[in-house]
Order: structure tokens, then C-alpha cells, then sequence
């Protein structure tokens, strides 16, 4: 599941973040995992923003605990972290591939062509 350290108390999105912010392939693509839960994460928020909306809904004048201006904003930091988890799994399938061709291509110097000889 989660590659992020719990022990440091470094959520999903801080471990998305810095392992893209590392610049070090491997710790990009092993960064997949917690792109994903930071997914679910980002659905959790949106659940707790509709539910916010229906509750209102009867009395669109009455202010619970936000208004309209916030819930706005909500939705667009939402949307602000929703773009940074696509990137992060995009960097991430682009990583694990690069990954795998150098090792193809270290495999494939290695072995010996009948060719050469």
C-alpha cells in the first residue's frame, strides 16, 4: 500500500510531492502507491463538500459553516490537488518505464552476440 514513512507523520500528498521533487526515478515510480491514496483522499474531500451542499440546500441562505465564496475555494484546491496527483502518476508511469529500459539495455550489453565472435 503506502510507501510514506508514517513514523514521520508524512502524509500521502507530502510523499507524492517530495518523491517528485527528489528527481530520483525509482523513488518516483515507487511514488504510485501513494498517488493513489492520495486519490482516495481527494474523494473523500469532494463526499464531505457534497454533503456540505445537500445539507444546505433547504436554506441556501443560512451559512452552517462556509459560504459560498469558501466552498469555492474548497472545490478549486481540490481540483489544484486532483492536477498534482495526475502528474504524479504520469511522472511515475514515466519513471518505472525509463526504469525498465536502461535495465533492457544493460541486460541486453551484457549478453554476448553470436554476431560478434
Amino acid at each position: 500500500m503506502a510507501n510514506f514513512d508514517q513514523n514521520k507523520s508524512v502524509g500521502a500528498f507530502q510523499s507524492v510531492i517530495n518523491a517528485i521533487a527528489s528527481n530520483d526515478p525509482k523513488r518516483i515510480a515507487k511514488a504510485e502507491d501513494d498517488a493513489l491514496t492520495a486519490l482516495e483522499c481527494v474523494g473523500s474531500m469532494l463526499n464531505v463538500m457534497a454533503n456540505y451542499v445537500y445539507i444546505r440546500h433547504p436554506n441556501p441562505k443560512a451559512s452552517l459553516y462556509a459560504d459560498d465564496a469558501d466552498l469555492a475555494n474548497a472545490v478549486y484546491t481540490v481540483a489544484d490537488v486532483s492536477s498534482c496527483i495526475h502528474t504524479a502518476l504520469v511522472k511515475a508511469s514515466n519513471a518505472r518505464f525509463e526504469l525498465n529500459r536502461q535495465s533492457q539495455t544493460r541486460r541486453f550489453a551484457l549478453e554476448k552476440h553470436p554476431l560478434e565472435d
